[in-house]
């Protein structure tokens, strides 16, 4: 894994989504331990012990942050008084001051009541008539909120649904507008809801391979892998290790042969560097296994479009992929003349 990841994944939480942090690292490392034939420009570089180097500098920048205060904590032994400006501290205490107005009457009419509000809110309105019955009883009537984030948009039943598909987006006419899907997300979606109800009664559904998928891994990945061992096999691997030589022989039926590896590799590195509960994790393998599965997929033709667009509005969440990335969006007739004034 590229220590781009590492140093983004120390910062999880700290910055806002599609920012990166500014750095520099300077590492101090024997040659005879890196490789630089690896990239035909010579900007990338490959370490002999990487798994080791990324779970050290993945330690040394989250203490760093801990230490400058740059990532947010709880101190119980922090003083819970409030904590004032030096220029507060040197001035002496003064007694609060309550005004009441003694001659202020709320059920008096009249110019009273006109001399309770400022000239700025009379100005705007407030105060310049009397209040209502029908006023208070619409005041507490409850509307239905018609702006729900996880509101399921209207297909228009005037026009033919077609579809349009461009690459992995899916442009679908709405009753008040487009809407725009990306579909290798939807399909992350579609499969994380499937499966994670699956796995929390039975292990997944193991598909063999006809050719085991073999792998030398370093250390630190040997010591993860027999750790997590049994979750791993529940997520539907099945692998076996000798000494250092992991043999794969079989995955999660959701995924294709091609990306099985590269799969289980980002597995072993979410494992070494998650500092979650075991239930967590689960949940975290399973994003990573069907962003894995759905960078294969394809949408071929409409009936296939059509069943995309049904599974994933019988979803529970979605807008939001398991992966927090947003899945679908309206463009609103409206918005479309700002294209085409």
């Amino acid at each position: 894994m590229p220590s781009f990841y590492t140093i983004i994944t120390a910062f999880e939480g700290l910055i806002p989504e599609k920012t990166h942090p500014a750095y520099f690292i300077f590492f101090e490392i024997n040659p005879r331990k890196i490789d630089v034939n690896i990239h035909p420009t010579k900007t990338e570089i490959k370490f002999d012990e990487e798994r080791f180097i990324y779970s050290l500098l993945l330690s040394t920048i989250r203490q760093s942050l801990g230490k400058f205060n740059l990532s947010p904590s709880l101190d119980f032994e922090l003083e819970t008084a409030f904590v004032l400006p030096s220029s507060f501290r040197q001035q002496p205490p003064q007694e609060p001051i309550i005004r009441v107005d003694p001659n202020f009457n709320p059920f008096q009419s009249g110019n009273s009541k006109e001399k309770s509000f400022s000239a700025a809110i009379q100005n705007e309105g407030f105060g310049a008539a009397p209040p209502k019955e029908v006023d208070w009883q619409a005041f507490y009537q409850v509307k239905e909120e018609m702006g729900s984030t996880n509101r399921i948009p209207e297909l228009s039943e005037s026009a033919s649904v077609e579809f349009i598909q461009s690459g992995k987006y899916l442009l679908a006419p709405a009753t008040n507008g487009f809407l725009l899907i990306d579909t290798k997300r939807a399909v992350e979606r579609i499969l994380y809801e499937e499966h994670i109800q699956a796995f929390v009664k039975k292990p997944l559904h193991v598909q063999m391979l006809l050719f085991p998928i073999e792998k030398t891994l370093e250390s630190p990945e040997a010591r993860i892998l027999l750790e997590h061992s049994s979750l791993l096999e529940q997520l539907g691997f099945n692998f076996e290790l000798k000494d250092r030589l992991l043999i794969l022989s079989g995955a999660p039926e959701m995924l294709q042969e091609d990306g099985i590896l590269s799969c289980f590799e980002m597995l072993l590195f979410r494992l070494e560097t998650q500092d979650q509960h075991h239930e967590d994790l689960a949940h975290i393998l399973m994003a990573e296994i069907v962003k894995s599965a759905a960078k294969h997929h394809k949408v071929a033709n409409k009936s296939e479009m059509n069943l995309l667009i049904e599974q994933l509005f019988r979803c529970q969440e979605h807008h939001i992929s398991p992966n927090n990335e947003q899945i679908l969006t309206l463009l609103r007739t409206e918005d479309l003349t700002h294209f085409l004034p």
